[in-house]
């Protein structure tokens, strides 16, 4: 999967930036993607989004998927005003293409299985931030490819989005050790050799039992 984001593609970031209109000032992208659906924690997403988007000017938020919840958050999205820079364009068959241009991913889930949009997020060197709920720190290690921050938490979603958006060093780190740590523990190459280690173990244990 990592070659899949090696060479990323202009006309992607394009189509990124699309979303917004012109006068929005766009030149930061947030990127998300899910089922809009109420474990999904988007509506969560929506609060903190008030804030970040207040603090930085030029950052805009596209949360890409279809759900039962799309008119709930459309509508608090334009109560809070923030039609023009938080956009839910529907789903999209080009996430992958995307990613690459994204300066950050969100993921505020209330539950989680092994979230695959955070493997390909981070494998794009892209920082992640999401919550600390089911496979989500499996896959995203706190400082090393994102932050982690408690579910259902709108002003600690927002202080960590808010902290990689001002800290360019900080979204250097993470984007880099990213790809390290899909690199290291995700890759099929890397996931055959824990597999070969485990088998050399077994084996070691079988025939250390047989000679005792």
């Amino acid at each position: 999967r990592l070659k899949a984001f090696a060479t990323p593609q202009p006309e992607a970031k394009t189509k990124l930036f699309a979303q917004f209109p012109a006068s929005a000032g766009v030149k930061r992208v947030i990127v998300a993607a899910g089922r809009l659906s109420p474990e999904k924690g988007y509506a969560v997403l929506v609060e903190a989004a008030a804030d970040v988007l207040r603090q930085q000017q030029d950052v805009g938020i596209v949360l890409f998927g279809e759900g039962g919840e799309r008119p709930a958050l459309e509508a608090r999205i334009n109560a809070l005003g923030l039609n023009e820079r938080f956009r839910i364009p529907g789903f999209t068959k080009e996430l992958d293409a995307l990613l690459p241009w994204a300066t950050m991913f969100v993921i505020p889930s209330y539950t989680e299985g092994l979230p695959n949009v955070g493997l390909e997020a981070s494998a794009a060197g892209v920082p992640v931030v999401a919550t600390a709920v089911g496979g989500n720190p499996e896959v995203i290690a706190d400082g090393v490819n994102g932050l982690l921050v408690p579910s259902g938490d709108s002003t600690a979603l927002s202080t960590a989005m808010n902290r990689v958006l001002s800290d360019e060093p900080l979204r250097a780190t993470l984007a880099t050790g990213g790809v390290a740590r899909m690199k290291e523990r995700f890759t099929f190459e890397a996931q055959a050799a824990k597999y070969r280690t485990l088998l050399s173990n077994l084996i070691h244990a079988r025939a250390t039992q047989r000679a005792a």
